[in-house]
């Protein structure tokens, strides 16, 4: 004999199949509907037709080989050069001046270098809304985080 729990449980069960096959099958349906849509709009849209494109816009010109780069020299950026060298230095102050431009918020920093007890050094000031801020660097403990270590 069957108890009620047993029961319950394969109309539960029955219950939850189909639910999930019907669901299944609904959602196949749903798929087919929007691809017939998406068939359907896409058919309804036509091409433009081909005399709008002329050939010259279809056409690319031939890229030059890069050995004949060097021979160039009327391109737009004949002319340009990638060198620190070559830019203008920047704007150096006294410390009196540096101090009155910094104090005055006309500078955001001011980087001073100097050479105490035989080491150069680069103080960095930089102005913040509380005040001040000092950063202090030793110049040979830079140098020896940039070479690789043996």
């Amino acid at each position: 004999m069957s108890t009620p729990a047993r029961k319950l449980a394969v109309v539960a069960m029955i219950a939850a199949l189909t639910t999930g096959a019907s669901g299944y099958f609904m959602g196949l349906l749903q798929s087919e509907r929007s691809a017939a849509r998406r068939a359907a709009e896409n058919a309804s849209v036509t091409p433009a037709p081909a005399a709008h494109f002329t050939p010259a816009l279809t056409t690319a010109p031939e890229a030059p080989r890069y050995a004949d780069l060097r021979d160039r020299s009327r391109q737009p950026n004949h002319r340009w050069q990638s060198s620190l060298a070559s830019l203008p230095p920047a704007p150096a102050f006294t410390l009196e001046q540096a101090r009155t431009r910094l104090a005055a918020g006309l500078l955001l920093g001011v980087q001073i270098r100097y050479a105490y007890e035989g080491h150069a050094w680069t103080d960095t000031l930089l102005r913040r809304p509380a005040g001040l801020t000092l950063v202090r660097i030793r110049e040979a403990d830079i140098a020896a985080t940039i070479e690789p270590v043996s």
